[in-house]
């Protein structure tokens, strides 16, 4: 039968990971840029494209919108202004949406400002045709300016555009634009502070990622398009060999080392070693991390002994040897970050234990019969009954342990290439 504690414990797991899930989703969606952009590696200026390349890159832009779901809403349900439009999460670019938002905030008139953004497209469309090739810089620089306009909030600079831009061109278009910019009421707008609430249905973009999340619909990232499974089972295989390596480290240096320091407790050298460690414990990995790549990686300093990220390129027909030399350059510095705080922690760990069961009876009695130092402490570290019970939470003690830590590492040495 499962103990009311821990059933207690278990039952706790779920809400706590639909809070986490909404905190990363929180933090996702608040990261700045334009997704869709950074998806598409969109670095061009439209203003500067023909009039074909611009419809090929605005459906573009359309067609990766609805692939991330950026045309959808945010969760399944939203308590908005009554200023801001029902169907806000549709308008793109995302830019131009927080525009608009701004703007129904401030006049507290969605349809007056749907109505003055469809005569700013007309405009720019009428410009367009006049260059449709976009080799004319005086018609690329007012395109510029035109294309500002929407992203634009504040209705006095609005207006200083508008009027800086030449009265032959689309001079219709240029009039109808500043007769329907949308005024700004005086005092305080009710809209936005009566509440309201929608339901948006299943089909939104925090049902996307978990259903992502869950392997129920694949989900790329924003950086590269891959697919988001795959990258973490590439950088998980790597963590992996990089926490091995690290316990094995740590583990294997600890245990000798708080043997010989429990064997001269109190001298000189067992005071130094202390010092040292403690001086390892608190210096932060990430800080560690840093100061070794930019005088260990770098030929300024002229100690570029190590390769500074990434896992090394195998050459085809390598040896195994060669092989393993590659990958050890590449491991030596993030391996060593991960190590380091744990080697101090374990072995004061295994210092402590030492020093508990040297003061037991059967070791006073051996040391009575005449036995060695040696063979006491070969005594005391198979029979040791505490060993376990400090060695064990080194794998979780929350700053030196290299299980919850290698993401600062893979962030400062990039071993996966990202």
């Amino acid at each position: 039968m499962m103990s009311p504690y821990f059933r207690k414990r278990l039952l706790l797991v779920i809400p706590t990971l639909v809070l986490v899930s909404f905190l990363a989703f929180w933090l996702q969606e608040s990261a700045p840029g334009d997704p869709i952009a950074q998806y598409l590696r969109d670095d061009d200026t439209e203003a500067a494209m023909p009039l074909r390349d611009l419809r090929v890159h605005q459906a573009a832009y359309m067609r990766a919108a609805r692939e991330l779901g950026m045309d959808l809403p945010a969760f399944y349900v939203s308590l908005t202004p009554l200023s801001l439009p029902d169907t806000l999460h549709r308008i793109l670019p995302l830019t131009r949406r927080e525009a608009f938002s701004m703007w129904c905030r401030q006049t507290g008139s969605p349809g007056v400002v749907q109505k003055w953004y469809d005569v700013l497209d007309q405009y720019q469309t009428a410009i367009l045709q006049l260059d449709p090739t976009g080799k004319n810089p005086e018609m690329v620089s007012i395109r510029t300016d035109l294309a500002r306009i929407p992203l634009l909030t504040d209705p006095v600079q609005v207006k200083s555009y508008l009027s800086g831009l030449p009265d032959s061109l689309a001079t219709a278009q240029r009039q109808s634009a500043l007769a329907a910019l949308p005024p700004i009421p005086e005092g305080m707008i009710l809209s936005n502070w009566i509440p309201r609430f929608q339901w948006h249905g299943w089909d939104n973009r925090y049902h996307r990622w978990m259903a992502s999340f869950f392997g129920g619909t694949p989900h790329r990232s924003w950086v590269d398009g891959q697919p988001v499974w795959r990258k973490i089972s590439q950088a998980t295989w790597w963590t992996l060999w990089m926490n091995g390596f690290a316990i094995l480290f740590a583990y294997g240096l600890s245990i000798p080392l708080g043997v010989w320091m429990a064997r001269h407790a109190g001298t000189a050298r067992d005071q130094w070693t202390t010092f040292f460690l403690y001086a390892m414990y608190s210096v932060p990995g990430f800080w560690l991390g840093t100061l070794l790549l930019v005088f260990f990686t770098t030929p300024v300093y002229g100690m570029d002994f190590f390769p500074s990220i990434g896992l090394g390129d195998i050459p085809p027909g390598a040896s195994a040897f060669e092989t393993i030399l590659i990958r050890v350059s590449h491991l030596f510095l993030p391996v060593f970050c991960l190590t380091y705080g744990s080697l101090a922690y374990l072995t004061r760990q295994v210092r402590n234990a030492m020093l508990q069961e040297l003061k037991q009876d059967y070791i006073r009695a051996a040391w009575t019969r005449g036995l060695t130092s040696r063979r006491d402490l070969a005594s005391c570290v198979s029979k040791c009954p505490v060993s376990i019970d400090h060695l064990v939470p080194g794998l979780c003690c929350p700053q030196p342990s290299p299980v919850l830590s290698p993401s600062k590492s893979s962030l400062i040495f990039r071993e996966w290439g990202d």
